[in-house]
């Protein structure tokens, strides 16, 4: 080693390691992997039972909710937002002070988290707090980056909520969850009744707490601050008095009415009159002012006018013309099966809603709505692949039945992507039906690649049982080495504990996982597939011409041949 150079030391390092993966994986095919060809070859009812009774499993696992769908699209962001909102007029100390109950919680969860981190630095950078009304405030905490920690930025705020709690006097309290594929749920209600859409946001919202896996139910019918609304009785209209000349004087009385101007200087000084301090604190002052007619006489506010008091909306939304309310809600982990939740909202909770309210109709937004704008891409978009490597591959083998054979082994990619995302206790989302299409070419790469070689095969003169016997132990090594080399690359990120990573993760299990089962369908299941396609093309030219031909020349690739 000491008169060796580095290059050759490296390559001499190399060379053995292909050695010992090519003599490992030689020595696999000949001992286990060619007996176990054969007996699928002779026993092919059971070698398509098999695949089809898992696919079928799979199936059954998604529709009952074991292999999950659900929002892997949650940012992990280096900070967590609480906002806090109390009824409008709540004084700036109160809602201080809940501030304050919160911080407090981060601080003790912070210290939790801080026993599991492993590098011993403090998870928390700082905590800001801002008021940004009296009865409105916002708690940002910055937290290590996130290469830095090995906890989503979820988990943290999960942790504050559950050590808070609900505060009854709060209208909102929402630990902020961004999610770049909109809320996990989302449901518009629309309608000209604006009783019927009050009561059924009200409904909606409790039985969305109810539901497991949900958090952070709002609404966006925020009301402002309370408002007396006042009505004149028969006695003011007597009295000579109308609407205009009461309000005013309530306005004048409490507000302010400006009586002079005084020039002092540069300056202009206005002079204001209106109640004092005391005689303006409290509802039962106005119900007793005096409002005077116009000979002079003075009545209490009360007896002239009915007082009501409520709360306006801060703000009126409409959607395509007509009054709309959104609730929405978060879900409490990536683990959540939100298909199970948005089936019972659909199934259940929303048809009961429009039979109690007639007048009302529902749109969905957020996730729901960004994943059906994906699936009817999809729709537009897959069907024309499907066609291009429909045309290709046929062109290639000039064997339309041999092209079908490829796509017959797509849908079985779903047994290894399902269980893959079990597994790793990730739900099914975009990201994971991103993964699918970069495994669809490379299940159908494989399968051209065997396809071609026994087409090969069968023009140099084999029989056809031969042909696909050792076309398929031929690819062996190569089919298997591509899928090792993708699946070794794919699963350090599979397993990376970074949370920006967990983006990408469901699109990489999609793809190694699927691929460990295309690589078993590519060499065991294709080829006995190709076996009873030729049986079926042999009968079928029997039946027509009632001579019953060998199984070469059935296939198009000796056809070719013999006409060329």
């Amino acid at each position: 080693i000491a008169n060796m150079s580095f290059e050759d030391f490296l390559g001499q390092k190399k060379n053995k390691v292909e050695l010992f993966v090519n003599g490992s994986l030689t020595k696999f095919r000949d001992k286990y992997f060619a007996p176990y060809l054969k007996w699928s070859m002779r026993n092919k009812l059971t070698t398509i039972a098999i695949p089809i009774a898992m696919l079928m499993i799979t199936i059954g696992a998604y529709m009952g909710g074991i292999i999950k769908t659900g929002d892997s699209s949650i940012e992990d962001e280096n900070y967590t937002n609480i906002t806090l909102e109390m009824p409008a007029g709540t004084p700036d100390a109160v809602t201080l002070q809940y501030l304050s109950i919160i911080e407090d919680a981060v601080i003790e969860v912070a210290k939790e988290f801080d026993k599991t981190q492993k590098d011993g630095k403090s998870v928390v950078k700082a905590i800001q707090t801002d008021l940004t009304a009296s009865n409105y405030g916002r708690l940002t905490v910055m937290l290590l980056n996130g290469a830095e920690r090995d906890f989503h930025s979820m988990d943290f705020s999960n942790a504050v909520r559950e050590l808070v709690g609900e505060i009854p006097e709060a209208e909102r309290l929402n630990y902020v969850q961004e999610s770049r594929f909109g809320k996990p749920v989302s449901v518009s209600f629309k309608s000209y009744d604006l009783e019927e859409l009050e009561a059924a946001k009200i409904e909606l919202k409790e039985e969305l707490n109810s539901l497991a896996g949900l958090k952070n139910v709002i609404d966006n019918h925020e009301t402002g601050m309370r408002e007396i609304k006042i009505t004149l009785k028969d006695k003011a209209y007597v009295l000579g008095l109308n609407l205009k000349d009461v309000m005013d004087q309530v306005r004048y009385g409490f507000f302010g009415l400006e009586v002079q101007r005084i020039n002092r200087g540069l300056d202009l000084v206005k002079i204001w009159v209106r109640y004092n301090e005391e005689d303006r604190s409290s509802i039962g002052k106005l119900e007793n002012m005096r409002i005077r007619t116009m000979d002079g006489s003075s009545f209490p506010l009360k007896d002239i006018a009915n007082l009501e008091y409520e709360r306006n909306l801060v703000s009126i939304n409409h959607l395509n013309g007509r009054r709309e309310v959104t609730v929405e809600a978060d879900i409490v982990d990536q683990t959540v099966n939100l298909s199970k939740i948005k089936s019972e909202l659909n199934d259940e909770i929303i048809p009961e809603i429009l039979r109690k309210y007639p007048g009302i109709s529902t749109f969905q937004g957020g996730h729901a709505e960004e994943l059906q704008k994906a699936g009817a891409s999809v729709m537009i978009i897959i069907p024309i692949i499907f066609i291009l490597l429909l045309a290709i591959i046929s062109f290639t083998f000039r064997s339309f039945s041999q092209t079908i054979l490829v796509f017959v082994l797509i849908p079985f990619g779903l047994i290894g992507i399902g269980w893959g995302h079990v597994i790793h206790s990730y739900a099914l989302d975009l990201p994971s039906y991103f993964g699918i299409v970069a495994l669809m070419g490379v299940m159908v790469n494989d399968a051209i690649v065997l396809i071609s070689r026994v087409n090969n095969l069968l023009k140099e003169g084999k029989d056809y049982m031969t042909a696909v016997y050792e076309a398929t132990v031929s690819r062996f090594r190569p089919i298997v080495l591509t899928s090792i080399t993708t699946i070794a690359g794919l699963f350090p990120l599979i397993l990376s504990p970074s949370p920006d990573a967990h983006m990408v993760i469901p699109m990489a299990i999609s793809v190694a996982y699927g691929l460990i089962i295309a690589t078993f369908l590519t060499l065991i299941l294709l080829p006995v597939l190709m076996v009873v396609s030729n049986q079926f093309k042999v009968g079928k030219k029997w039946l027509w011409t009632g001579i019953k031909p060998s199984k070469e020349e059935v296939e198009a690739a000796v056809i070719e041949m013999q006409i060329n």
